[in-house]
């Protein structure tokens, strides 16, 4: 089971799930332009140097339905997807001219996403990405073209350079796909290297079929049952990611929202505290010219209560504006002088 991403995986991968429905940019069509004419390059070389023979229908229809299958299958991460398509590609080499091979595996890939672009769940310009997507059937063509071998009669040996040559082929594509598109870093491409692990334990099966597609074309059939089981894993997978990816966006919103609304609470509390202190200070100023003036002792008791009600107001003032700093991290602690028993008259004073 794949280990469920952290937020910034989530959001990479909302990026990946969302990327089908948008156009392509300039990067990115610059960069599967040139994987396409690398691709159409490779394969006009092959097919000069080794014209196709003879193709036999029947395992090859076979595989190319399962390929098609199989290209539907996709297992999402936060790097892209990967498909289960050495469970099909592995049988095909076997079953076609080896230089047939990549021109069926892009006739395939464009097949499976005709119906996402029917209904409207991928834009009709991603087509042009079946030819670059293609590009890791070119490696173990060239390695049966350079050798003189073909898949039923290679050795172990040759097969197995065959498999390493598409997932280099495979690794170096995506990669430049990646840094150039997508402008991702040495590590998130270390990151993807899994997949070869996986295409690696379904090509030994792929094996076992494609040693019998010729005398038996129905072995063809034989991955149905573990593609079944992937697709499954594959479409419980997207519903939780998309539930999670769900989730996330919910909690963000709702982060943003609270934030927004303590620095609106704040805000208020500071024009509020601006518009009591003014008219306070006028009567303060005013209160302290009454101070200065003869007054009996009555009166001057009244004025006196005045000014400690009216420091205790700029008090309570300014634990207003405390409130609001400590919102944002910006209270400072001051440290002052007091004499307790000036403290404890003023409070009684305030109490009578």
């Amino acid at each position: 089971m794949l280990p469920t991403p952290s937020l910034e995986g989530q959001d990479a991968l909302a990026d990946t799930l969302q990327r089908p429905h948008t156009n392509m940019t300039t990067r990115e069509r610059v960069a599967e332009g040139f994987l396409s004419v690398a691709f159409l390059g490779a394969v006009a070389a092959l097919w000069a140097a080794h014209p196709p023979g003879p193709i036999s229908w029947v395992p090859a229809v076979v595989c190319m339905a399962i390929m098609t299958m199989a290209c539907r299958i996709r297992i999402d991460t936060p790097f892209g997807y990967t498909t289960p398509v050495q469970l099909a590609f592995v049988p095909l080499l076997f079953a076609l001219p080896v230089v047939l091979v990549p021109l069926a595996v892009v006739l395939a890939t464009g097949l499976q996403a005709l119906p996402d672009v029917v209904t409207g769940k991928m834009r009709p310009s991603r087509l042009m990405q079946s030819i670059p997507n293609a590009l890791y059937s070119v490696g173990p063509t060239l390695v049966f073209v350079a050798l003189g071998k073909t898949p039923q009669h290679a050795g172990a040996g040759v097969l197995v350079l065959a498999l390493a040559a598409q997932f280099g082929v495979d690794f170096a594509a995506a990669r430049l796909r990646d840094v150039f598109a997508f402008g991702k870093t040495l590590a998130e491409l270390v990151q993807q290297s899994w997949v070869v692990v996986v295409d690696a334990a379904l090509s030994g099966v792929g094996l076992l079929v494609a040693e019998r597609v010729h005398d038996h074309p129905i072995a063809a059939l034989a991955p149905l049952p573990l593609l079944g089981l992937v697709a499954m894993f594959a479409r419980e997978r997207r519903q939780r990611l998309e539930s999670l990816i769900e989730l996330n966006t919910a909690y963000r919103r709702a982060r943003d929202e609270a934030i927004e609304a303590s620095e609106m609470k704040s805000a208020f509390l500071r024009n509020v505290s601006h518009e009591i202190r003014t008219p306070m200070n006028g009567v303060i100023g005013m209160n302290e010219l009454l101070l200065q003036t003869p007054l009996s002792d009555e009166q001057r008791g009244y004025a006196e209560q005045v000014e400690q009600s009216s420091e205790h107001m700029l008090a309570i003032i300014n634990d207003i504006l405390d409130i609001s700093r400590i919102e944002t991290g910006r209270l400072a602690v001051e440290i002052s002088e007091f004499l307790l028993p000036e403290s404890i008259e003023q409070a009684c004073a305030s109490a009578v």
